[in-house]
Formats: C-alpha cells, structure tokens, sequence
C-alpha cells in the first residue's frame, strides 16, 4: 500500500525555488506537446543521432508520442513510441506533486508499506532491459523492412564512409 503525507516542517526558500524549478521541467513537454500539436507547426527537435547518422535514437518519436496524446490520439501515441504514455502519466503525476508541495508549503512524503515495501521491485534495471528490448526491436523492424540501411547510407556518417 502507497500512504502520502506531508512532513510538518514548511518548504525553506531554496526547497521553494528547487520545487519551481522541477515543477518548470516536467510541465515544459507537456506545454510544449500541447502548443505544437495545436497549431500549424510541427515540433522544433531533431534527434541528433539520426540526423547524423540515420539510425534513430531509443526515444525518437517520444515528442510525436506526446503530441499525440495532447490530440487525445492514444493508439496513434503508442505507435509513435509506446513509453509516450508512461512518459506523459509520469510528467503529470510528478507535476501533481510539486503543485501540491507548493500550494501546501510542506514536503509530501510518500510510503510503501505491506508487500511493496518488503519485496520493492527493480524498477530501473527492469525499464532499462525494456527499452533495450524495444529498441533493439524496433531496429530488427526497420531493418527487415529495408527502411535502415538506405537511412544509414544517406546519412552524412553514410555518406562519409
């Protein structure tokens, strides 16, 4: 079981201007999402990696993945990259908690207790092994569909060797 409570001590003026701050970062893309997938432009990002070598980067297509969802398109998100959803969930949950930490002036405090807090799962090595996974195969699939050879060799890395 998840109990939230806040620490009785109130937020100093640092802990203030680091909440604001945190807060700026995770509502950013989802503002960003928002604004660029309602009006006639497209997102300002490219993924270094591809440009550069036509090969995609693990979280290309997050930013799509976003826009997506901010147009209430869920299945088109998933095809995009399917963490977009997870990704967003997570931006606005951690949004909620800053929020409620600055209005309430007092850090929330959140405990595990029972099974959860006995037997914690390992969250980061199992995310890790998931988006290897996924994109190694989403590599397999663009290269079975002969999409990233040609990608690779049109790159300036391509065009260089």
């Amino acid at each position: 079981m998840i109990s939230f409570h806040f620490d009785p001590s109130p937020l100093s003026s640092t802990e203030k201007g680091d909440r604001i701050l945190k807060l700026s970062v995770v509502s950013s893309p989802i503002l960003g999402a928002y604004f660029f997938s309602h009006v006639d432009l497209s997102s300002p990002f490219a993924c270094p990696l591809r440009e550069f070598t036509g090969i995609p980067c693990p979280g290309c297509g997050l930013t799509r993945s976003l826009m997506a969802i901010a147009q209430g398109h869920l299945y088109q998100s998933l095809s995009y990259h399917i963490l977009g959803v997870f990704l967003f969930v997570f931006l606005v949950l951690a949004l909620l908690y800053f929020s409620t930490e600055l209005i309430k002036g007092h850090p929330l405090k959140i405990s595990l207790s029972g099974p959860l807090r006995r037997h914690k799962p390992p969250f980061l090595p199992f995310l890790g092994l998931f988006l290897l996974s996924y994109y190694l195969t989403r590599l397999a699939l663009l290269w079975q569909s002969d999409q990233l050879l040609p990608a690779l060799l049109n790159s300036p890395l391509g065009q260089y060797f």
